[in-house]
């Protein structure tokens, strides 16, 4: 026993002349985790792109009658502006989950959006309503630092036969 506390007293002393007082900051500090990486956005442009060319060949793909005519607009508006939106407002830094990179996670969370917004005509179409009676009621709304945050409430309702879905 006195053997084990010779050793943690060594392993205090060797962190402290390292200039930690803890063995979690001496862990952080070595491993590197305390050091953040900063944002890659020429590689947030090659996801980008690459979410574009999937919509559009998503696009391409579908039953002609649910198609895009303007699938360039379209991925412009819902895709490119939105990431240009997300950038400006800074919120790219908090963008996190279970410690993947934010370029990821907004890669994810573009893509979702952006497939929702791109089956907005084929829901419409499907429950026969306008596409003004599908609505926005999820918890990221990515104009806001304040409102982007990750929870689990559903993005879009629609009002179908007197009931919310």
């Amino acid at each position: 026993m006195c053997e084990i506390m010779g050793d943690r007293e060594y392993f205090r002393a060797y962190r402290n002349a390292l200039g930690f007082t803890n063995q979690q900051s001496a862990k952080e500090f070595l491993s590197g985790k305390d050091v953040s990486a900063g944002i890659d956005f020429d590689y947030i442009e090659q996801l980008i792109e690459r979410l574009s060319t999937i919509v559009t060949n998503v696009n391409a793909s579908i039953h002609p009658s649910l198609r895009h005519q303007n699938i360039e607009e379209f991925c412009s508006s819902h895709i490119t502006d939105v990431y240009s939106t997300v950038r400006d407002t800074e919120n790219l830094p908090r963008l996190n989950n279970q410690g993947r990179r934010p370029e990821q996670v907004l890669y994810s969370w573009l893509r979702g959006y952006a497939m929702t917004r791109f089956l907005h005509p084929a829901l419409a179409s499907l429950f026969n309503l306008e596409q003004t009676e599908i609505y926005d009621v999820g918890d990221d709304d990515f104009r806001s630092l304040e409102t982007f945050r990750r929870t689990p409430k559903a993005d879009l309702t629609l009002n179908y036969n007197n009931r919310s879905l």
